[in-house]
């Protein structure tokens, strides 16, 4: 092929061959970038700019066959898109398109600032470039770092310069000494750091996973700050806070640690209680907490643990089931292959109900029955009904294709057929041995999620059953 064998394509500096001519998608892009920038944009140290005199765009609206040919003898094209971003390799209706690295960081850092000015504002004159640079690392920080303005959240982390603030990143001052370029800024959202820029560059750190962070004082601006949010950023606030692994928290198990909100639980006396035979729940040390805050902040920080999502009862997962579990259980089994066992399962409720079996103790459970009249609270689906999701187990098999079986959770049964519950005369029996009028006093039976409960218990009303017999 001529073109291969010959450098015949006209560029700025002369000829080219195909496989190192680039072609302009508009002119103004071989206009600002010169030959040597066009050369880290590609990764090409041999690339050219050819056809400078020659919009593809245009030839593309007037002479689609003349636009055809030149993309058969050059590399490839670039455009706004293209350039800033770069491309990957594609293969597209039987072209090849050939990867381009576009700006990068390095690029940025390379450049001058005279040229920097003139890049902005080339991206300021159109909507359609200044969309794909808000998370780009296009602008120059204090240290002459390149840096995105805003995060993948979409968050502001780049900032105009305070006297006597250090914390943040901030704009180096040479690109706020153009007109143009500073006008450009503060279009885009650049501004003086506040209270809530600080708590976005703390979570931002959290989210990437950075180690090294301080709790301690990350906790104490998180619960200020959440003290005086403005109404219409509390929810947005306490969902960023959700994601953050911060809360320090203890269990018997595993000691001293920091988790996410939802993974530990608030150390009331009745969940503490609950959780006594269960080593490995986790409880945020509340008492550190309170030594942090002032006294007239410390009842606001059940409050605040509770918003962000750490647990006030028993909360419910999904956990595999062994062999022996299904066994025991006498569980489905069907004689295919690729079989799974899994089960919706209460924290804590196995424990604790061995324990109620050993020790035989009204106090765990009249505990129990609580907390599970705020785990149907908590998880109910329609109303006061209870969620069929809390007591389902699942077989997965292969027969053909994936299929899955349900059955009652090993909870369920538990909670069904033990002698758990105590009667009026403290003697302990199983749900089905018992009437709603028989049971402790203790035990509320009132409200609208215990008479959920007592059905789930197939718990019978005795002055009904006499009714039922008298018929």
């Amino acid at each position: 092929n001529l073109f291969e064998e010959e450098k015949i394509i006209p560029t700025q500096n002369g000829y080219a061959y195909a496989n190192h001519a680039y072609w302009a998608f508009v002119p103004q892009i071989s206009e600002l970038f010169s030959t040597e920038q066009l050369v880290d944009i590609v990764e090409d140290p041999e690339a050219q700019w050819a056809f400078t005199s020659l919009s593809r765009e245009s030839e593309q609206r007037s002479t689609k066959a003349k636009s055809d040919y030149i993309d058969n003898i050059t590399c490839t094209f670039l455009d706004e898109n293209i350039v800033i971003n770069g491309r990957q390799r594609s293969f597209n209706y039987g072209s090849d398109f050939v990867k381009v690295k576009g700006i990068d960081k390095d690029f940025i850092e390379a450049q001058d600032i005279s040229w920097l000015h003139k890049f902005y504002k080339w991206i300021s004159e159109a909507k359609s470039r200044i969309n794909l640079i808000p998370k780009k690392p296009i602008f120059l920080d204090k240290n002459g770092n390149a840096v995105a303005l805003r995060d993948n959240k979409g968050d502001i982390i780049l900032f105009l310069p305070v006297d006597g603030v250090t914390s943040y990143t901030t704009i180096n001052e040479e690109l706020l000494k153009n007109h143009d370029t500073k006008s450009f800024l503060k279009e885009l959202g650049i501004k003086e750091p506040d209270r809530r820029d600080l708590i976005n560059l703390i979570i931002a750190q959290y989210d990437e996973g950075e180690n090294n962070l301080d709790h301690t004082e990350n906790f104490k601006k998180f619960f200020a700050y959440y003290l005086s949010c403005p109404q219409s950023e509390i929810d947005g606030y306490i969902d960023d806070l959700s994601g953050c692994k911060f809360v320090k928290a203890i269990s018997a198990k595993t000691g001293v640690g920091y988790y996410y909100p939802d993974e530990v639980y608030y150390p009331s006396p009745e969940l503490t209680k609950y959780f006594e035979t269960k080593i490995n729940a986790k409880f945020v040390l509340i008492n550190e907490y309170m030594s942090l805050v002032s006294s007239d902040k410390k009842n606001k920080l059940e409050e605040f643990f509770n918003a962000i999502g750490v647990n006030a009862s028993a909360v419910y997962y999904s956990r595999d089931l062994s062999r022996s579990d299904v066994s025991k259980y006498n569980l489905p089994c069907p004689t295919n292959n690729g079989i799974r066992w899994e089960e919706n399962y209460i924290d804590g409720l196995l424990e604790i109900m061995d324990d109620i079996e050993y020790s035989q103790s009204k106090e765990k459970s009249v505990l129990l029955w609580n907390q599970m009249i705020l785990v149907i609270g908590k998880y109910a689906s329609y109303g006061s009904s209870i969620n069929p999701e809390l007591f389902v187990g699942r077989c997965h098999y292969t027969y053909y294709s994936t299929k899955v079986q349900r059955f009652e959770s090993i909870c369920s049964r538990k909670l069904k057929k033990t002698a758990w519950l105590f009667n009026k005369n403290d003697e302990i029996c199983s749900p089905k041995d018992l009437f709603v009028e028989h049971l402790s006093d203790e035990y509320d039976t009132e409200s609208v999620y215990a008479q959920a409960f007592i059905k789930f218990l197939e718990i019978e009303d005795e002055a009904s059953q006499d009714d039922v017999k008298n018929l």
